[in-house]
């Protein structure tokens, strides 16, 4: 059998949530209760070259491939986002097939999840603007195409399983 192994591009992308805590007050005749409520937000990016949803990351230069690819992930926050601090789960969450509309180039994305913690943002150049979504009122079909939405989706739908991760005590505050 012919093999025709394939040649890809690595592209990191970091769901960067903004947890918030919120606390409800709450009486009854059989006394007062406090419930805290966490309200996770998902940083989404707009692309200036397609207009489409995008996620703070980028690919791997050349001579990052034997580095920790968290190194790799931070010099994109930083170049995409300014000066933030935010610190992410050291393990990708899951890999997914992505294709990188400006050089029409298929590559291999890993996604990893964060937790933005202060920092004011500042866009660079790729990207026109950004907000935070609220995670329970996502509708990712109305931001995001093709390989991102697909992503989106599956971060989505396993939204509780990836945001416990943030609370793990493992997590990793990028340089």
């Amino acid at each position: 059998m012919i093999h025709s192994p394939g040649s890809f591009q690595i592209t990191l992308k970091l769901f960067l949530c903004d947890l918030e805590s919120q606390i409800e007050q709450s009486s009854t005749n059989s006394g007062n209760f406090v419930n805290r409520a966490e309200i996770a937000s998902l940083l989404v990016l707009k692309d200036r070259g397609t207009g489409q949803g995008d996620l703070p990351g980028g690919r791997l230069n050349h001579d990052e491939i034997y580095e920790p690819f968290e190194l790799s992930l931070a010099r994109e926050v930083k170049e995409e986002l300014g000066d933030v601090s935010c610190e992410i789960y050291p393990d990708p969450i899951f890999i997914f097939p992505h294709f990188v509309e400006k050089d029409q180039a298929d590559a291999l994305g890993v996604a990893y999840i964060g937790r933005f913690l202060r920092g004011g943002i500042q866009l660079s150049e790729e990207h026109t603007q950004y907000s935070w979504r609220p995670l329970e009122a996502l509708v990712p079909e109305s931001m995001f195409v093709h390989t991102m939405l697909a992503a989106v989706q599956r971060f989505h739908g396993q939204r509780q399983l990836f945001l416990d991760r943030l609370k793990s005590g493992q997590m990793i505050t990028l340089p």
